[in-house]
């Protein structure tokens, strides 16, 4: 017998509060990326306060982030809260995508999770 609790406890939930909102959609996957990193742990007002700093400031691309000053992006993303991780974070993965796969996310989103994962890593 399967446990289906967990679909159960969605579906009360989803009843009870509807689905959730997205802040932010955006059809550039890196992007979405970058935004889901700001996200995290974060208020999705503030995530979105920090994101369109960062985006005044940065051109959204992994080459401009991966090559943009560590002190500016922590800057802007100060609102968000862990901004230095965070700025670490952001840096260091647009650094790969552009190093890796010219800058270009395309082709990690044909693997796996867990593949994509291992690469990013």
């Amino acid at each position: 017998m399967v446990d289906n609790s967990s679909e159960i406890i969605l579906n009360v939930l989803r009843k009870t509060y509807g689905a959730p909102k997205r802040i932010f959609t955006h059809e550039d996957p890196f992007q979405t990326l970058i935004m889901a990193i700001i996200s995290q742990n974060t208020s999705a007002g503030n995530a979105a306060k920090a994101y369109a700093k960062l985006s005044n400031k940065f051109k959204m691309t992994p080459e401009a982030l991966g090559k943009g000053n560590i002190r500016q992006i922590e800057e802007c993303l100060r609102v968000g809260g862990l901004y230095r991780n965070k700025a670490k974070t952001i840096k260091n993965v647009a650094r790969t995508i552009f190093d890796k796969y010219e800058g270009n996310i395309s082709p990690l989103l044909d693997l796996s999770l867990e593949q994509a994962r291992k690469q990013l890593m």
